[in-house]
């Protein structure tokens, strides 16, 4: 027998060409409830062996394209699978809103090859297209759970941290991942992902460069290598989203990394005993124009990588050196003379004022150190008064006092009718703030900074021309 056909006591010749008379030219037809699709040998490139079949009386030997039978069940799917809409849960204007989704259906079309080949083998022809249903609909109770589950998240957050950084992961976030079984693990594991790509790094090794004996042409401190532990943090989040649907309070995680050492440290290749920032500091100067900024630049480009010897008095004059157009800097506002004028190196002192800070959070000894004549809104902008140093020297001991009145001056750079400010008003003032250093009980500096500035007015240019 083979599929079917009782070829026991015929010759081979016979037996092959009985087979032929009962299965050349089969249609294979498709039923999937009142709907049919035929599939005739030629789609799919099919072919008998009958030969072949007579001999190992084991089923029909068959042949046939797979590409073009993987081509001709993706047609057939296409009017079948019917897609499936996932439930959504939103936050608009504080309230939850949660829609059901929709089920729907689609073609298991690889257990239907499957089904093709195994009929073919047997001579059959009449095969039932195997459909799965997707059920991602909420019934309402589910939908009434993962309310009360999104409300309990409502305006709470977890923090993620790293080092100095931190990202929040909102409640908005936290609903959007809600889903019957817990959370949806896809969405977290491709937040994490994303995040890691930020965070992780190879080791950096350390490098110094030198030119002469007083500066640093390029230096590279050595840094950690990290790879953020991706299936770690993953499954943390999952446990703390849990803990936040209970707790009132937000929740901070910290984000679990593997280190990896360079090759070369800082010891390795300097013998200068630097090892490690002592001191940082930083000052605010948005609102300048282009030019002070370009000015602040150049100045901060001839402080960098200077080296200051054990003992050796560090001076920003004389590194700063000349301030002029012939060494590079712009114009730009400047008070000379009482007055607020264009003037070559305007901006300097804000590296200089930034310098000090640094020199105060590094805990270095300060032998000589000037504050502005008036107060700058600049140093302002993230500072007390008193957290300044200026190039220059002013001697005028000033009252606490109002602003005079704003003043104007003509510019006969500027169109007629346009008025621009350069300046702000400033009270006049006295400060002062005590710094002391400290290390294991012992005072190594101790001083207190005073700083007079005068009143200033708000200065506004008016043009001219």
């Amino acid at each position: 027998m083979v599929a079917g056909v009782n070829i026991g006591l015929l010759k081979t010749t016979a037996a092959v060409e009985k087979l032929k008379t009962n299965f050349s030219g089969p249609e294979i037809k498709l039923h999937w409830g009142t709907s049919e699709w035929i599939i005739v040998p030629s789609d799919i490139s099919l072919q008998y062996d009958f030969a072949n079949s007579v001999s190992q009386k084991n089923g029909l030997v068959f042949s046939l394209s797979d590409e073009q039978l993987t081509e001709k069940i993706a047609s057939i799917s296409a009017n079948i699978n019917v897609p499936a809409a996932d439930p959504e849960i939103t936050v608009v204007a504080n309230k939850i809103n949660v829609t059901s989704g929709e089920n729907g259906l689609v073609v298991d079309e690889r257990l239907l090859a499957g089904k093709i080949k195994s009929a073919l083998t047997q001579g059959k022809y009449e095969i039932d297209i195997p459909v799965k249903l997707l059920t991602p609909k909420l019934t309402p109770d589910q939908m009434n759970i993962l309310k009360n589950r999104a409300g309990n998240l409502l305006n709470k957050m977890v923090i993620v941290k790293f080092e100095n950084q931190s990202w929040n992961i909102t409640s908005e976030q936290l609903i959007s991942w809600l889903d019957p079984q817990g959370f949806k693990v896809v969405g977290i594991q491709a937040w994490v992902e994303e995040l890691a790509t930020t965070l992780n790094r190879l080791p950096q090794n350390a490098f110094f460069r030198f030119e002469g004996e007083e500066k640093v042409e390029e230096f590279r401190p050595p840094k950690l290598g990290i790879k953020v532990k991706n299936d770690e943090l993953t499954k943390t989040l999952l446990m703390e989203f849990l803990k936040l649907e209970k707790s009132s309070q937000n929740v901070e995680v910290k984000v679990p990394t593997l280190e990896t050492a360079p090759t070369i440290t800082l010891a390795d290749v300097n013998k200068l005993g630097i090892k490690e920032l002592v001191g940082r500091g930083t000052s605010d100067f948005s609102g300048s124009i282009p030019n002070r900024v370009f000015n602040v630049g150049l100045a901060a480009s001839a402080m960098n990588g200077i080296l200051v010897a054990p003992d050796e008095i560090f001076s920003f004059v004389k590194y700063i050196g000349d301030i002029s157009a012939s060494t590079g800097y712009k114009p730009a506002y400047v008070i000379k003379e009482g007055r607020t004028v264009l003037g070559d190196g305007g901006g300097v002192c804000q590296v200089s004022t930034t310098l000090f800070r640094a020199i105060l959070d590094a805990g270095l000894p300060i032998i000589e150190r000037t504050a502005h004549a008036y107060r700058v809104h600049y140093y302002e902008n993230d500072k007390q008064p008193g957290f300044d140093a200026t190039v220059f020297s002013p001697t005028v001991d000033w009252d606490v006092s109002p602003p005079p009145p704003d003043l104007y001056q003509d510019d006969p750079s500027l169109n007629k009718g346009v008025v621009r400010q350069v300046d702000w008003s400033a009270w006049g003032a006295k400060s002062a703030f005590d710094w002391k250093v400290t290390r294991n009980g012992e005072v190594l500096q101790e001083r207190t900074f005073y700083s007079n500035y005068r009143p200033w007015q708000a200065v506004f240019l008016r043009g001219t021309k």
